[in-house]
Formats: structure tokens, C-alpha cells, sequence
């Protein structure tokens, strides 16, 4: 993890200049865009129709615009995709609604994703293979690369959290003195992109939240230096959001109800269904962090 006193710096020991320079920088792009186009070619997400639960907030999108910019929830969805649903909007205002066109708006967000993932690897002291590997292994994620071509709200989120982290590494900045300084304008967009990831899926205010405790375990041992400005630059953002929490709490739909106990009282079934679900969700979760384990 980052370590508050790190000294961010280019961890190339070579500097090029002119030319070499603009290719060095360059490179990683192209390499990254060059997967990229590869994939899309080989799974050609051709033909305007729904994948997956996208269908919901396809039609969140098209309620949406035939509103007039107003959003209303949709029965399904527990979430509240709020800046999903005025991303689409916009693509859709452009180039009018097709399935096409809201998958073009999610494949643009895991672009940002990937920018972001190399980024931040690049502020931590990544050399640039080993951060253009780091966008890679996030693409070549099975989930990542499937919902990069529906419109769930997966992909989304996923890049709203990459940018905030982005955010909160840039917003850190040695002194001579070894103590920390802030950047306030990294710190809101950092804590802008939070706000992003909480109106797509609530887990979005994890980041902020994050940042929050440990920037105020650091200042409270002396190591980070907070002004006002870095305060103004966190909250600002946030009280936007609780405004508009509130605000659209009273659009959503409210309509959809869940079915009760789906075991009844019955202590038999509801020991077997939690059997059940136990060894459903150990086999499922085993399938993706077995990898992640044995490394």
C-alpha cells in the first residue's frame, strides 16, 4: 500500500529527450489501445439488443431523455445509477438510442479505467511495462472484459473508483521536510469520482471513506500537514452528493417489494438453504480468488 512519506518520482532512470521522450510516453498508449482494438475485433459486439440485465438500465437511460434530463429509478434495480444513467443520456442525446451506442459510452469509461489503473501504478513507482501489465491484467479480468460490452453498471464503477484512487495518489506531495503535503485540486477530483461510484453502486463512498481515515491517522501523528483548502476540496464534493442522495431518494420507484422469508419458519428448509447458499457462494468465490490465493 502507499506509504505517506514516498517520494513520487519517475522511476525510469533514463531521460530522452525530443523525439525519444514523446515515443516513451507514447508507447504505453499505443499499447494499450492496440490490445484494446484486438479485443473488440475478435469479440465484435455487433447487433442492438440487450445483454445480460442491461435492459434496465437501457430503459433508465430512455425514460431519462424522453424526461427531459429528469431521472426516475427503475423497479428493478436496487442500485441508483443516477451518473450511469446521464452518461448514456449524453452519448444517446448525440448519436440517438441503440444498444450500440450505450455500449460505445461503457467501452470509453474501461478505457479510463485502464488509463487510470497505469496512473496510479506509475505514481507508485511502477516502471512503465510493469504499469502498462497492471491495465492489462484489469482487462484481461473475464468480468472486466465481458461488461465492458453491455451496459451494466460494473465497468462504470469499476473506472470511478480507479480515477478516485488515481486522485487520492496524486493528492500527495512530499516536502523537504519529509511531512506531507496535499493537493487540493487532486484531493476533489478524487473525492469527485467517489461521488461518481456512489451514484452508480453505493460501495462508491469505500474510497473517500479510505482516504479519509488515513489521511487523519497520518495528520494525527504529525506526518501530514491539512489546510483548509484540502478540507473544502474533500467535503465539497460530498455535501453535493448527500443534496442530491436526498433528492433523488424521493424519485426512485418504490413500488417493487421483495417476498418475504423465501424459507418460511420452517428451521428444516432453512438450515438446507443455508447449506445451500454456503457451498454456492464458497465454489463461486473460489473459482475467482484461487488464483489470487496460490500467488
Amino acid at each position: 500500500m502507499l506509504s505517506m512519506g514516498q517520494e513520487f518520482t519517475n522511476p525510469d532512470n533514463t531521460k530522452p529527450r525530443g523525439g525519444g521522450r514523446w515515443l516513451r510516453r507514447a508507447a504505453p498508449v499505443a499499447v494499450i489501445f492496440g490490445v484494446v482494438a484486438a479485443t473488440v475485433w475478435a469479440v465484435r459486439p455487433i447487433g442492438d439488443f440487450p445483454l445480460n440485465d442491461d435492459w434496465i438500465y437501457a430503459r433508465i437511460v430512455e425514460r431519462l431523455v424522453d424526461a427531459g434530463g429528469s431521472y426516475v429509478g427503475h423497479p428493478y434495480s436496487m442500485s441508483r445509477p443516477v451518473a450511469q444513467a446521464y452518461w448514456g443520456a449524453a452519448f444517446v442525446a448525440m448519436l440517438g438510442f441503440s444498444f450500440h451506442v450505450l455500449r460505445l459510452s461503457t467501452g470509453i469509461l474501461a478505457l479510463a479505467a485502464l488509463a487510470a489503473v497505469y496512473g496510479t501504478s506509475r505514481r507508485l513507482g511502477a516502471r512503465r511495462p510493469e504499469a502498462v501489465l497492471g491495465a492489462l491484467v484489469l482487462l484481461a479480468n473475464p468480468l472486466f472484459m465481458n461488461l465492458s460490452f453491455t451496459f451494466m453498471t460494473d465497468v462504470p464503477f469499476v473506472t470511478m473508483v480507479a480515477v478516485s484512487i488515481w486522485g487520492y495518489v496524486i493528492a500527495f506531495q512530499r516536502e523537504k521536510d519529509a511531512r506531507v503535503r496535499l493537493r487540493p485540486w487532486a484531493i476533489l477530483a478524487g473525492t469527485a469520482a467517489s461521488m461518481s461510484a456512489l451514484f452508480i453502486r453505493q460501495f462508491g463512498i469505500l474510497p473517500a471513506a479510505a482516504w479519509a481515515i488515513t489521511a487523519a491517522w497520518h495528520w494525527k501523528r504529525g506526518r501530514l500537514h491539512i489546510d483548509r483548502r484540502s478540507i473544502l476540496a474533500f467535503m465539497a464534493p460530498i455535501v453535493i452528493a448527500a443534496g442530491l442522495w436526498a433528492y433523488y431518494s424521493v424519485t426512485l420507484d418504490s413500488h417493487f417489494t421483495y417476498r418475504g422469508d423465501p424459507f418460511g419458519g420452517d428451521p428444516f428448509l432453512r438450515l438446507l438453504g443455508t447449506t445451500r447458499f454456503v457451498v454456492t457462494a464458497v465454489l463461486y468465490l473460489g473459482l475467482f480468488l484461487a488464483p489470487v490465493s496460490v500467488a
